[in-house]
């Protein structure tokens, strides 16, 4: 009877090993997923500088609209000198556009990354959403074995109590 026992012990610290393995394998995977988040939050700083690097360029833009404005308000005043303020306002306007032209073109480029990237994301973030799924159903399943195991011990014991 005493050796039955034991055997059915060593049958059970045999399961609880398994069990502990399972959650070690838990652990890890939710280590990844923390590592896999520790990246998507670099990738997210990187966008918040890259739009600080947009911003400068906009304020740099808005400079560069004021000292136009000053411009033309010293050509109207000189009113004397039309042809030759006219011939400079082109060649100004001609560059502005070029320069607006450039920014528009950079900026729609810009966009369509920033847009790839937050679609990268959303994919990370369902992939990371399955897993996680998947976790908490194999720690679900693995937490209604422990409290079979449980009872039948429990059985076990009162049987032997008798």
């Amino acid at each position: 009877m005493e050796e039955l026992l034991r055997s059915f012990m060593n049958h059970i610290d045999k399961k609880f090993e398994e069990i502990n393995q399972r959650f070690e394998q838990i652990d890890q995977k939710f280590e990844k997923i923390d590592q896999r988040f520790e990246q998507i939050d670099q990738r997210f700083e990187q966008i918040d500088k890259r739009f600080e690097q947009i911003d400068k360029r906009f304020e740099q833009i808005d400079k560069r609209f004021n000292a136009v404005d000053g411009k033309l308000s010293n050509l109207t005043s000189e009113v004397k000198d039309v042809k030759t303020g006219l011939v400079r306002l082109e060649r100004r306007q001609s560059a502005l556009e070029e320069n607006l032209n450039n920014f528009a073109t950079e900026s729609r480029s810009h966009f369509k990354k920033v847009e790839e990237e937050l679609e990268q994301h959303r994919d990370a973030f369902k992939i990371y959403s399955s897993d996680l799924n998947r976790v908490k159903t194999d720690v679900d399943y693995l937490s209604s074995k422990t409290g079979i195991h449980d009872t039948k011990l429990n059985y076990i014991e009162k049987q032997l109590e008798l």
